[in-house]
């Protein structure tokens, strides 16, 4: 027993460098462990109340977009198609000569209307002053290489709905997903605008061409036969929302057992 234990010794002086060395090692891997867990514990703690007031400010923005596309008014009816197909086909037939007896809704028109669509990406925003908006129409006429160019009028409802979308696609707290569906609908929107552009030229030549209004014809039924057109042809809003929605309760953690 005495031998084993003086061979032992003799061996640990005879190795006393080199288990320094791998005890120093031992103890660097231990301390550089410990100050990098508490570092991360450090900044954990110093980031949490920033952590906090995001998601905090991103929870209320989403509750707030929750809101905005609030199911017992379609996203539609917000958008005021209805009014915009309205109103341009009513411009439309005084265009082509019609007489209306009571000028209350060529008023109504000027009232409402918030700004105008030449192409899919030139909207103007109705000014104060009309000259105005006319010196920008001959601007833009020009810019468009002289073409033909048709005004869609859009109505101060569908601006300010279109307005606030745009608002919480450019939010910073706004999750990236959430954000890329905002920017299609709005893109989408763009584009219902543009065809129906489209669909008035070809209205404006239909009625030239074939003379399809008759003598006793009502206003309200031509805007409901163009917009039915609108609508069928129109993009469709309804599947987006309904991702973007998903998304938020995914965000939100609704489902999740806690």
């Amino acid at each position: 027993m005495a031998d084993w234990i003086v061979a032992a010794w003799d061996w640990i002086v005879a190795n006393m460098t080199n288990l320094k060395d791998f005890l120093w090692i031992v103890f660097t891997f231990i301390a550089t462990l410990v100050a990098i867990l508490t570092y991360r514990r450090a900044r954990y703690t110093l980031l949490q109340p920033l952590r906090t007031e995001v998601i905090k400010r991103q929870t209320d923005l989403l509750v707030n977009l929750l809101d905005y596309f609030d199911e017992t008014v379609l996203y539609s009816f917000k958008l005021d198609y209805c009014n915009i197909v309205s109103f341009n086909v009513i411009k439309l037939l005084e265009r082509y000569g019609i007489k209306f007896s009571d000028d209350t809704i060529l008023k109504e028109i000027e009232e409402e209307r918030a700004g105008a669509i030449f192409d899919k990406n030139i909207f103007l925003q109705s000014s104060d002053s009309k000259a105005e908006l006319e010196n920008q129409y001959k601007v833009n006429k020009v810019n468009l290489n002289n073409d033909k160019v048709e005004e869609v009028f859009f109505t101060k409802q569908h601006f300010m709905c279109k307005r606030e979308l745009v608002n919480y696609a450019n939010n910073p707290f706004m999750p990236k997903k959430i954000k890329k569906l905002l920017n299609e609908i709005e893109s989408d929107i763009n584009d219902n605008l543009s065809m129906l552009m489209k669909l008035l030229n070809e209205f404006y030549t239909k009625i030239n061409s074939e003379q399809i209004l008759d003598e006793g014809f009502l206003v309200n039924e031509v805007c409901s036969a163009v917009y039915n057109e609108f609508n069928t042809r129109s993009k469709k809003h309804d599947e987006k929302i309904k991702k973007i929605k998903e998304l938020i309760g995914q965000y939100l953690m609704v489902d999740k057992k806690w």
